[in-house]
């Protein structure tokens, strides 16, 4: 069986990517690291590609990241089943010709996100959902052959797809555990003073979201079964 590429694009955590990887449902996968030049020059075989979150900005880049950005092009070239979560959504954009920019304000909490279309990684969920998100960078414009699938009340882009692959990117976090949105949500709360946000409120008030963290991660293992198998 095909094992799927967790590329870790986090700075601080050396093992990012095992939360993704808790969510493939048994399937094989295996992790470079980016930050540490591990990213692969040529595209291994595989059977989906995930990129993670990150401390690192699309909007002001780091030098590895041009070594994302081209698996990202090759990706996209042979039709692999690609999802990039937050910062790996806004490398997307940014490596098909959109633009990322940091936000007017940081968005941070449980948050009510809008279905705008039809789309296949959001079959059996309800319109609106709640996800945990976590983001001062949001992508401002997308590329050619990219459409918007979901928004919030602050950031006009939260889902992404390219329209002519199965290559989708999530600004929200569905892959993260309860506590660890927690313990993020309150290192942004005390790491930015100046955002004024009150962490035990915002998290009395979250709703659960683990149905809508299957879903997702369903969901693109279906699409991942189903190019391998054509």
């Amino acid at each position: 069986m095909k094992s799927f590429l967790i590329v870790d694009c986090y700075l601080d955590d050396p093992d990012g990517a095992t939360s993704f990887g808790k969510r493939l449902n048994g399937r094989p996968w295996r992790s470079v690291r980016a930050s540490d030049g591990e990213i692969p020059d040529v595209l291994p075989d595989v059977a989906g590609l995930i990129i993670t979150g990150s401390a690192a900005s699309v909007a002001e880049p780091e030098s590895w990241q041009s070594g994302l950005f081209d698996l990202i092009h090759q990706a996209k070239s042979v039709g692999l089943p690609t999802l990039g979560v937050c910062f790996g959504h806004q490398a997307i954009a940014g490596a098909l010709g959109g633009t990322v920019l940091k936000a007017a304000q940081a968005e941070v909490g449980w948050v009510d996100i809008e279905i705008l279309r039809d789309d296949p990684i959001f079959d059996g969920i309800s319109n609106p959902f709640q996800c945990f998100v976590s983001h001062a960078d949001e992508v401002s414009s997308l590329g050619p052959n990219m459409v918007v699938l979901a928004r919030t009340a602050q950031c006009a882009v939260h889902a992404l797809r390219c329209v002519d692959g199965p290559m989708w990117g999530l600004q929200f976090h569905p892959e993260m555990a309860r506590a660890e949105a927690e313990k993020l949500c309150h290192w942004r709360a005390e790491k930015h003073p100046e955002l004024n946000l009150n962490p035990d409120e915002m998290i009395a008030a979250a709703k659960p979201y683990e149905e809508l963290t299957q879903a997702i991660f369903g969901n693109f293992l279906v699409a991942a079964d189903s190019c391998l198998s054509n």
